[in-house]
């Protein structure tokens, strides 16, 4: 199945380097860059991410999940011809064409030399990680991993792909909205059922017609189903009702299907998950799903929920006008729950389970610490199970992947960065490395004279490389840049690039020396270094004798009114 599509035109936006798969035409959510030649994936059905699509489309297949494909067909009105759907889980045939790097899935006449596989992301329904496998020009079998969004559980660390694939990751591009020590949130399976539990409880305190409680619970397009189905499991002879609009999305989601985490699956007692919604509005049942936004917004920031009561007041008053004339029993009180993990981090009070804003007696809303984005834990978890050699934060300042630096294989990054110059690996990006678009990934946490001394090196690799000027010898590879067109780049190793002056007629014995070049540097780097012998005063020319003796007639005057500001204390002491 090829990539290549109909379209005429195209934009020439570079991909950003959190997107692009290297050596390859293969690209995660970067629909802004549009171009036959590029081999397109959407990880989920969210607004941020498949920005760019729109009914027009007709560049290059988008390749997905079924149900994203479904709901890029029924929301977006998009050609099924450029949509090509992919089941989860399963190894997918892929060729990748040498120099040029383009990717073509599910080839039909040429043999394939990799894989992809669309992993389960935990984030929302149809969400996918991108893990793919393929050989690069220099033969060598390169693995990365792009998580889109997504949730870590630890049954993802039980998945046979592992094994298949022999771990690690070259390279993790990494989902890093909650990338910092202070989200710290719970399971989403102890959100779900504690707020259901929360909830029932209110509703059971209500006394009609003194007091009725309508709950409203925000969601996106797509995402916080299962905080409605735990709801509908502790309350089974009671509906939620939705838009029409919205249950013919959910319709689309396979909501039947167990998530990750098996405390969430929790059974109602009807067969059919689609059953629990309803879109008739004289139902009285209290359970009424909003759009995001439709309560409030966050504050500028994206730190803390701003209510908007006059809205809150005018859901409450439409739902009591829907109904029945003859039902006497009014809403009274409007509870409000916003499913976010934004506002968890700035909470005074840890111990509670989540954040409550009233309004007057009759208004409350919850910012519950529902995520579908892992915490800053779950990401340090991850990506110590993958142990790729390079992270590449996809959200936020590119300095995110710097707090990974102590769980990446840094021998193997470092390694692939020396092959780099010889044409043999694939381009340094992410922890401590300059990336495609020229951002700079800096520590923020520090590292000890090892991590140091390789860092340098690694520099001094980098602009050796990119100042030599002679070369006897040299070595075609195909890079994905300028517009995404393929061709030939040079590559010179005549002169060795850490800069000893020995230079070599060939590629293998210039390699081999640079390895022995290495570890000779480093050592020398460790061992202490004698002071430099004192030059003689009449060895300096007299310029400089002079600068030394105003230097000493300068340090003598600030030492005798130091001692004088001392005695004048203590003098002042004694009396």
């Amino acid at each position: 199945m090829s990539a290549a599509g109909g379209g005429t035109s195209a934009t020439a936006a570079p991909v950003p380097t959190h997107a692009q798969i290297p050596l390859s035409s293969l690209v995660v959510d970067a629909f802004k860059t549009r171009s036959a030649q590029l081999t397109y994936f959407l990880s989920h059905f969210h607004a941020d991410h498949y920005t760019g699509i729109n009914h027009k489309w007709n560049y290059s297949k988008i390749f997905c999940s079924q149900i994203t494909a479904a709901l890029l067909e029924a929301n977006l009105a998009v050609d099924p011809a450029y949509i090509a759907p992919l089941p989860m889980h399963s190894r997918i045939p892929i060729h990748r064409s040498p120099l040029s790097g383009t990717i073509t899935i599910q080839p039909d006449e040429i043999p394939p030399n990799g894989h992809i596989v669309l992993l389960d992301a935990n984030h929302c329904p149809g969400a996918a990680m991108l893990l793919v496998e393929f050989e690069s020009d220099d033969g060598k079998r390169k693995k990365y991993l792009h998580t889109g969004d997504f949730r870590f559980h630890q049954r993802m660390t039980s998945w046979q792909e592992w094994q298949l694939y022999d771990l690690p990751i070259d390279t993790l591009f990494l989902d890093t909205t909650y990338c910092h020590p202070k989200h710290k949130f719970p399971l989403s399976g102890t959100i779900t059922r504690t707020i259901a539990e929360q909830v029932q409880k209110t509703l059971l305190e209500d006394n009609p017609p003194h007091r009725k409680t309508l709950v409203v619970v925000s969601t996106y397009t797509i995402g916080k189903e299962r905080l409605l189905l735990a709801l509908a499991s502790l309350h089974p002879t009671l509906k939620i009702y939705v838009s029409q609009s919205k249950l013919r999305t959910l319709s689309l989601l396979d909501l039947d299907s167990p998530p990750l985490d098996e405390s969430e699956h929790l059974r109602t007692t009807t067969p059919n998950a689609m059953d629990v919604f309803t879109t008739d509005t004289k139902d009285p049942t209290p359970f009424h799903v909003a759009s995001w936004g439709a309560m409030g917004e966050m504050a500028p920031g994206g730190w803390r929920f701003v209510p908007d009561w006059t809205k809150c007041r005018t859901i409450l008053e439409s739902a009591n006008a829907a109904l029945p004339h003859e039902t006497l029993d009014k809403y009274t009180h409007f509870l409000g729950i916003v499913p976010t993990g934004w506002t968890w981090g700035l909470q005074k009070n840890t111990e509670k389970l989540f954040e409550t804003i009233g309004k007057d007696g009759w208004g409350q809303i919850w910012t519950v610490p529902y995520s579908e984005h892992s915490s800053y834990e779950e990401l340090r978890s991850f990506v110590g199970f993958l142990r790729p050699a390079r992270v590449v934060a996809t959200v936020g300042q590119p300095s995110c992947a710097s707090r990974f630096r102590d769980l990446v294989d840094n021998k193997r990054a470092h390694g692939d960065a020396v092959r780099g110059l010889f044409g043999g690996g694939a381009k340094s990006e992410g922890v401590g490395e300059n990336n495609d678009d020229g951002r700079r990934v800096d520590d923020e946490e520090g590292d000890d004279d090892d991590d140091e001394d390789e860092g340098k090196v690694a520099k001094l690799l980098a602009a050796a490389a990119a100042s030599s000027t002679t070369a006897t010898a040299t070595t075609p590879t195909g890079t994905w840049l300028d517009g995404n067109v393929a061709r030939e780049k040079p590559q010179k190793f005549d002169p060795c690039p850490l800069l000893c002056g020995k230079s070599f007629a060939s590629q293998s014995q210039l390699q081999s020396h640079v390895d022995s070049c290495l570890e000779q540097q480093q050592s020398s780097r460790k061992r202490p270094r004698s002071p430099p012998p004192r030059p003689s005063p009449l060895s300096a020319s007299p310029t400089t004798r002079g600068k030394k003796a105003k230097k000493a007639v300068t340090a003598t005057t600030t030492t005798a009114k130091q001692t004088t500001l001392f005695q004048f204390f203590k003098g002042a002491d004694r009396t």
